[in-house]
């Protein structure tokens, strides 16, 4: 029996760890990690998945939400399927002459 808000385990999980443990996991990793963290979180959509790469702006304990070059985007923690802390953009090289 699991979580209501959670949707079930895809048939093909192949992990020690249970479904459930691996989505609370990353939305814990961004609860710990302090406002302004450069992050890049992967979270469901309609459809499939996508990413958001940038800093983590607020976060509580249902959504967060990641400032992004496109602008911010907020995201249900329940809908997290990874979350990680990132080093800083290269920077960029001068243009060639």
């Amino acid at each position: 029996m699991g979580c209501s808000h959670y949707p079930p385990p895809p048939a093909n999980q192949q992990s020690s760890k249970t479904y459930y443990e691996l989505v609370d996991t990353a939305a814990n990793k961004l609860q710990r990690l302090p406002i302004g963290t450069r992050v890049v979180v992967r979270y469901r959509i309609p459809g499939g998945l996508t990413d958001a790469l940038g800093f983590l702006k607020s976060i509580d304990a249902h959504r967060c939400t990641v400032s992004t070059r496109a602008g911010d985007v907020d995201i249900a923690l329940a809908d997290i399927q990874a979350a990680k802390s990132v080093p800083p953009a290269p920077e960029r090289r001068p243009p060639a002459h």
